[in-house]
């Protein structure tokens, strides 16, 4: 069972299929790409993980593998596990990870303070103030709470009055809120997968977040994504062996702490313009769109990866040089609400559908997500950025979408 209903889903669910599995979907809306490859597709009000569990046990489901971080959080694979279904993520203990930023920031202080972004954590408006001034009122908003009040804000050179204007909302929606020093450089996220013991990176790959080309306007969940065979351009050797130990002794605490992390890890890290490493943010959970090319770089078998760290014997997956370059469609507004529009759906193939309904056999309406992620590969990522423009550029569907994904990687 593939519990989601974005691209990521559809992804993993195509990459099951493919390999002989039988899938079912549980989804909160439907997916024109999961309705077309699953058996059959489960529909819940929200993702509470009572009910999908209690889903996947009707269905006599072998094995649950969600997409959402609301399902992880509220302990869909502990609540599995009590039913003798394998989780493919980890318990909500191991997921603070993610849901709680101040958890995986101590635990990475402790050993690799070095990588630590300065930030405050606080409730008050003078403190605020104060550390805000000191980053040159540059700073990174991160609120508290569970997966329905996670936010993110990047508010560079602006006036105090906006910072706290915003850290008052998180406070209020929270009760708390992390401000970080903004470091300007490059974002690049290192994909893990683990079944407790053995640790394996596959791929390192860079998400780009913002709205418009040149990573400018609104932050959003993500516009495209780029992987090379080997590492970025941007990232060294060096580079890489910091953030990878970064992550083995995290899991590595938490082994010593006797909470087990099973699933995939994700290690978001910032390189610097001053040449730096810092530790950004873990995700507990695949990446929305960055797990596409994750698994199209995958010559081992998804469903072995699964299975033997259900097992425990989980061993180093056989990755392809392939580049990928994944861009994503949206409606003209995203992030915000827009009035839906119309849309001929195009053919699947390197598709992967999100937030679209399908009206009948070849017309569809937009959501206010994204709508579908375009996937192109190559033996470079120049190839593959052009094999993903050129399909997106052969598509009438008028949505919009950034023509710089994998432009500044050579």
């Amino acid at each position: 069972m593939v519990v989601g209903n974005g691209a990521r889903e559809h992804a993993i669910a195509a990459r099951l299929v493919a390999e002989g599995q039988n899938v079912i979907s549980y989804q909160t809306k439907p997916n024109i790409g999961l309705h077309r490859i699953c058996s059959s597709n489960i529909f819940g009000i929200n993702y509470d993980a009572r009910k999908i569990v209690a889903s996947a046990k009707s269905e006599k489901v072998d094995v649950i593998i969600p997409g959402v971080e609301q399902a992880i959080f509220s302990g869909v694979s502990d609540i599995a596990e009590h039913e003798s279904i394998f989780c493919y993520a980890p318990k909500s203990v191991a997921a603070k990870l993610e849901s709680d930023k101040l958890f995986a920031k101590k635990i990475v202080s402790t050993m690799h303070p070095s990588l630590i972004i300065p930030y405050i954590s606080t409730t008050n408006e003078q403190s605020i103030i104060e550390f805000a001034q000191s980053c040159n009122l540059s700073v990174v908003l991160k609120s508290f709470g569970d997966a329905s009040q996670l936010a993110v804000s990047i508010i560079h050179n602006k006036n105090v009055d906006i910072i706290v204007k915003q850290a008052q909302e998180y406070i209020k929606a929270s009760g708390g809120v992390i401000a970080e020093k903004f470091i300007i450089g490059q974002d690049f996220s290192v994909y893990c997968f683990t079944d407790g013991n053995n640790i394996y990176f596959p791929k390192v790959v860079r998400d780009y977040p913002f709205k418009l080309e040149e990573d400018t306007g609104e932050k959003t969940g993500g516009m495209g994504c780029v992987s090379a065979n080997g590492l970025l351009p941007y990232i060294t050797h060096r580079d890489y062996q910091i953030a990878i130990d970064c992550m083995s002794n995290t899991l590595k605490y938490l082994k010593t702490s006797q909470i087990d992390y099973k699933g995939i890890l994700v290690g978001q890290f910032i390189k610097g313009n001053d040449g730096s490493v810092y530790f950004n943010e873990y995700d507990v959970r695949p990446g929305d769109p960055e797990i596409i090319n994750v698994l199209a770089s995958l010559d081992s078998k998804f469903t072995t990866i699964v299975t033997q760290t259900k097992s425990g014997t989980l061993e180093k997956p056989i990755i392809s040089s392939a580049c990928i370059v994944s861009i994503c469609h949206t409606p003209a507004n995203y992030p915000n609400e827009s009035t839906p529009q119309k849309i001929t759906i195009p053919e699947e193939k390197g598709i992967f559908f999100g937030d679209i309904h399908q009206i009948d056999d070849t017309t569809a309406e937009t959501g206010k997500g994204r709508s579908f992620v375009v996937v192109g590969t190559g033996l470079s990522v120049e190839e593959a950025r052009q094999n993903a423009l050129t399909r997106s550029n052969q598509l009438s569907t008028h949505l919009y979408y950034r023509k710089d994904i994998g432009k500044f990687v050579s």
